[in-house]
């Protein structure tokens, strides 16, 4: 999983195995670990509503089923979602597959990435 962090916008991409394992579990849920042992952790969870969850260095983004279950089990791409918490514009949620890239990226292992539709122009 990937997350990506601008003001108050987070980006999440999932590979397919992480697309399957949500479809499956319900959840996926990823670490960072920094020296020293602290870690963030960010994650998607199956819920009723959409909110989030900032607790203990731990990200946690919880979408309707309704929602992952069109995501996981269609070839749609992604989704988006505008969540209110006080700053104008709210925090922005975009959850996406991850894509191979068009050029080799030397030391990233792009095999569990969904092959790219641009791939064959």
């Amino acid at each position: 999983m990937k997350l990506r962090i601008k003001d108050s916008t987070i980006r999440i991409r999932l590979s397919m195995g992480e697309v399957r394992q949500l479809a499956e579990a319900g959840s996926v849920h990823a670490f960072c670990v920094f020296p020293g042992g602290a870690q963030l952790g960010y994650g998607i969870n199956r819920a009723k509503d959409w909110h989030t969850e900032f607790t203990g260095g731990d990200i946690r983004v919880y979408v309707p089923e309704e929602v992952l279950d069109n995501f996981c089990h269609t070839d749609r791409v992604g989704f988006e979602h505008r969540i209110e918490n006080g700053v104008p514009g709210g925090l922005y949620l975009l959850i996406e597959k991850d894509f191979q890239c068009l050029t080799e990226r030397l030391h990233e292992d792009e095999s569990d990435l969904f092959p790219n539709p641009n791939a064959n122009c």
